[in-house]
């Protein structure tokens, strides 16, 4: 730390009262302290994923890339979110399946006769048999029950299309408003940090001027640093908000687009 290696020098030179070397220290086993506690978050976090996934080869150091931009209207990533969420294709088919069934049963409800012909063999092609058949279904409360609860299955199976379609909307809107969001949020936080390390250097340098106390430098630098631990912060939750929003809306792999060929998503 700067600042404790400048004040070890004023203290041996007597320009400096030892109660600032206390609390340069102080500050400077703080630091140590919270280092020592994001390493350690950082190897079981190492750890947890390459046990849970043992293919993936972890970088020696992480990139700081800056979150990408969303690019295009939130409708048109909605539409094709909902387009390819498969709890919502379950719904559809579930309901396209019921509706089917009802059908069927109300026109059994009608008579519908119905006129077959079998042709067979018997004791090696010595006999032939032929056999006509005529069905003629009736009408009756049985067949009336067994079509109003195909036909109630089916209202609620519509039900839950609907349900389904207006959540994974809703999800998704979410979703993109929250990728926007929190981009927005780091561009604020980038500003923050420049501000406030700007400050912070002015702070230190009037205080080696002899224009200020360690405690205001030391207050400073704090501010800076936990704005630049933010902005780190706010880009990761950027980073990770937008590729959930290219998840959803598979544009991850090229399984999806060819699965989609005319389909291209915003």
């Amino acid at each position: 730390m700067q600042q404790a290696r400048v004040l070890g020098r004023r203290v041996e030179l007597g320009d400096a009262p030892r109660l600032e070397r206390l609390q340069a220290d102080a500050a400077l086993a703080q630091a140590a302290a919270q280092l020592s506690q994001a390493e350690g978050r950082s190897r079981v976090a190492a750890e947890r994923l390459r046990r849970h996934h043992p293919l993936i080869a972890l970088p020696v150091a992480v990139p700081e890339m800056p979150p990408d931009a969303v690019e295009g209207r939130a409708d048109e990533w909605i539409e094709t979110i909902v387009q390819h969420n498969h709890e919502l294709g379950v719904a559809r088919a579930e309901s396209a399946r019921a509706r089917i069934i009802a059908s069927r049963s109300d026109a059994e409800r009608l008579p519908d006769p119905s006129f077959g012909i079998r042709l067979s063999r018997e004791r090696s092609g010595e006999e032939r048999l032929l056999g006509i058949s005529l069905s003629v279904p009736l009408p009756g409360e049985g067949r009336r029950a067994d079509s109003d609860a195909a036909l109630a299955d089916a209202r609620a199976s519509t039900h839950r299309e609907a349900g389904v379609q207006r959540r994974v909307e809703a999800e998704a809107a979410a979703l993109f408003r929250h990728a926007v969001a929190a981009r927005s949020a780091w561009l604020g936080q980038r500003i923050a940090v420049e501000a406030l390390a700007r400050s912070a250097d002015l702070t230190e340098r009037a205080w080696q001027l002899g224009e200020g106390r360690l405690a205001e430098t030391l207050a400073a630098r704090r501010l800076a640093h936990e704005a630049q631990l933010a902005a780190q912060s706010a880009r990761l939750d950027a980073r990770e908000a937008y590729w959930r929003l290219m998840l959803d809306a598979h544009r991850l792999w090229a399984l999806d687009e060819d699965a989609h060929p005319g389909h291209h998503p915003p």
